[in-house]
């Protein structure tokens, strides 16, 4: 398909690259006003590096770093273990892909 751009039904716009039917590169979802909500970076549909989350006003609510598929970092803590309680996230996981 290659590259794509969605309007999604709250408004936020959604652009990316789909390879074999596959998310491959980055992602950006837009807020209505054109600013940016979150940017998440795939291979062939497997979170890589850093995904960032913005709110409205542009204040940075959330980072996870992957590394081969699997978060290592959560707000650049190491995410909870299977026996912890998870923390709350901030509006959801909003649909960014």
């Amino acid at each position: 398909m290659g590259d794509y751009e969605l309007i999604r039904s709250d408004g936020c716009t959604v652009t990316g690259r789909l390879v074999d039917g596959r998310v491959d590169g980055e992602v950006v979802v837009r807020w209505p006003t054109g600013e940016i909500k979150s940017r998440k970076s795939y291979a062939m549909n497997t979170p890589i590096g850093m995904h960032t989350r913005w709110d409205e006003d542009g204040e940075v609510i959330e980072t996870i770093t992957y590394e081969g598929g699997i978060p290592v970092l959560v707000n650049g803590e190491p995410p909870p273990g299977p026996d912890d309680e998870p923390p709350p996230t901030p509006g959801g996981d909003g649909g960014d892909v």
